[in-house]
């Protein structure tokens, strides 16, 4: 019994999440991430509060509540979150397209764009990246390189090609903030995720196939190149006898 106990102490015995402020945070930063999937912004930031104060080094927690408030159209309440995200982590590429959505909302736009342009730097196929970068660049009347980034984003994602050709066909006079509402809505930037599943094991079969493949290849080159050498120094010996 002393044994046992010794040894859960010394790997560590479970957490009950009844009792872990961490899990606890963890638990409600989902449930903050499904209520803004519901559309329930208020929900949302609610859950969100609660796992920050619970653990204040939960920076995706901090980036919900950040959209969260974004969704309501509380463009400063959604950058001090976000200032938060990123004071946890720096490069967190979902918290930097939240403050640059935010700041675009506040025609912060010179701001937006240093923020679009760290994103690309970071991730050059980030969609929701370059739809901030042109509704920067849209707001600076730089409209060619906003249709550019708009291009590039529609090549990436699908889901933006009708806000492309909808931009292509906007009078110059128009505001091009008119182009943007409902984006975050509809396309709102997602947490990173690894990848699994079919897809990954697929890759993982590939790769071992491949791999096996080259293993087979460098064997039959150790037997044949020493086989082909012996039988060409057999010739030269035979012709050196005649």
């Amino acid at each position: 019994e002393n044994a046992a106990s010794s040894v859960g102490f010394a790997f560590g015995a479970p957490r009950d999440p009844g009792n872990d402020p961490v899990l606890q945070s963890a638990g409600l930063t989902r449930a903050a991430q499904k209520q803004l999937q519901l559309g329930d912004a208020q929900s949302a930031i609610a859950a969100a509060e609660k796992a920050t104060r619970l653990n204040p080094g939960n920076a995706q927690a901090f980036n919900l509540l950040a959209t969260a408030h974004e969704r309501l159209g509380n463009h400063k309440a959604a950058i001090a979150n976000a200032d938060e995200a990123l004071a946890l982590e720096e490069n967190s590429v979902p918290a930097l397209n939240t403050r640059a959505w935010a700041s675009n909302g506040l025609r912060r736009f010179a701001s937006a764009l240093v923020d679009s342009r760290r994103i690309l730097a970071l991730d050059r196929f980030n969609a929701f990246g370059f739809i901030n970068q042109a509704r920067a660049h849209g707001g600076l009347g730089s409209r060619s390189d906003m249709l550019e980034a708009l291009r590039q984003s529609a090549g990436l994602d699908p889901r933006f090609a009708d806000l492309h050709r909808r931009a292509l066909q906007l009078p110059e006079s128009a505001d091009t903030e008119l182009l943007f509402a409902g984006v975050l809505e509809s396309a709102a930037p997602a947490e990173p995720t690894p990848r699994s599943g079919r897809a990954g094991r697929a890759l993982r079969l590939i790769a071992l196939c491949l791999l096996g493949g080259a293993l087979i290849t460098i064997g039959l080159l150790q037997i044949l190149v020493p086989s082909f050498r012996e039988r060409k120094q057999k010739t030269l010996r035979g012709l050196r006898r005649r």
